[in-house]
């Protein structure tokens, strides 16, 4: 019986990273009895597709998915969005495509990464300022966008049953070596993976970030008559962030930061605590460890104003605030998703 492992995020665990090496490595996969089915990422099959709905496309890109796989020959497919997690969550008849898979004779198997939920607001929160949101203070960051983690896992649970769905914790196996996880996860134990080459959406470092976050007001406001929605002035930002990060990948500054206040991280791990203590109990034999933390260290909250910065950091930072042209290319060479 053919298998199709789906793996459906969440966001900020690791979802590029293992994306980008199931699509850069398409054909030595098929050597480990595994099929990847597109050379993209596979958002075009959930509904939301770039914050959109968009049924037509979705139902077409499903039968393509379903002919690829009958014609493959290979055992095991593998599929990934973390857009999958958000239709599971938010979707009644969220499950149909997928059933359609066991229609025609395959196996489901659904992979989920967890994260500690105080540390993943504060990845989201950086990840919104790498897209330009021009926020300084995470207290202005809203805490409404999270998904109930239990809630998803039981409708996985519900619709396919136990088995049906893997539970990972991002911390062990982002330490461990993600990719490395994941492929064993999906049955290749002894695939040779080169991790550092996929860490293509790591946390900036401080004085990085704070560049990026003053650049992100910057240039919202130079993009306005350039590009024709947000969204678009987003991807520019975000284009410009990662030149701008490997650009200034020598900045020895790599030493750990908060910018979460401790008040927040406690109202954030108590309100998920219920949600954390069931998948404990169905899948971690009742071990809450980088689930929930019982007691936060006393951390200093970092400033993100530029003026904190090192001034030889600042000095370079001005100058790759001019490379406006990075910005203007962005929607050129945006690639697939």
């Amino acid at each position: 019986m053919k298998t199709v492992f789906v793996h459906i995020g969440l966001h900020k665990t690791g979802t590029t990273t293992i994306q980008d090496y199931l699509i850069d490595n398409i054909e030595p996969l098929e050597a480990h009895g595994v099929f990847v089915p597109f050379a993209h990422r596979n958002h075009n099959l959930t509904l939301w597709v770039n914050g959109q709905k968009n049924t037509q496309k979705r139902q077409n890109q499903w039968a393509r998915l379903i002919r690829k796989i009958n014609k493959s020959e290979l055992d095991t497919t593998v599929l990934s969005s973390e857009f999958f997690s958000r239709d599971i969550s938010e979707l009644e008849d969220w499950d149909d495509n997928f059933h359609s898979l066991i229609d025609h004779g395959y196996q489901v198997k659904f992979i989920l990464y967890l994260r500690r939920s105080d540390k993943r607001f504060e990845s989201l929160f950086i990840e919104a300022i790498k897209g330009g949101n021009g926020l300084t203070d995470i207290r202005e960051f809203p805490y409404v966008r999270f998904i109930d983690n239990w809630l998803l896992c039981q409708s996985i649970i519900e619709k396919f049953g136990s088995e049906s769905l893997i539970v990972r914790k991002f911390e062990i196996d982002a330490k461990e070596g993600l990719i490395k996880s994941f492929l064993n996860c999906i049955g290749v134990k002894d695939a040779r993976v080169d991790e550092s080459k996929y860490q293509t959406n790591t946390k900036p470092s401080l004085d990085q970030l704070r560049a990026i976050q003053y650049a992100g007001e910057l240039f919202g406001k130079l993009t306005e008559s350039s590009f024709n929605s947000a969204r678009q002035r987003r991807k520019a930002i975000k284009r410009w962030t990662k030149w701008f990060m490997e650009e200034t990948s020598h900045w020895e500054d790599k030493s750990s930061y908060s910018l979460l206040p401790n008040d927040i991280a406690t109202m954030i791990l108590k309100d998920q605590f219920e949600s954390n203590s069931s998948i404990a109990n169905a899948f971690f034999d009742g071990d809450l460890t980088h689930l929930n933390a019982d007691d936060l260290p006393d951390n200093e909250v970092e400033s993100l104003s530029i003026i904190k910065m090192n001034p030889i950091h600042l000095d370079e930072a001005l100058g790759h605030f001019k490379q406006v042209d990075i910005i203007t290319q962005a929607m050129n060479t945006d690639p697939t998703t």
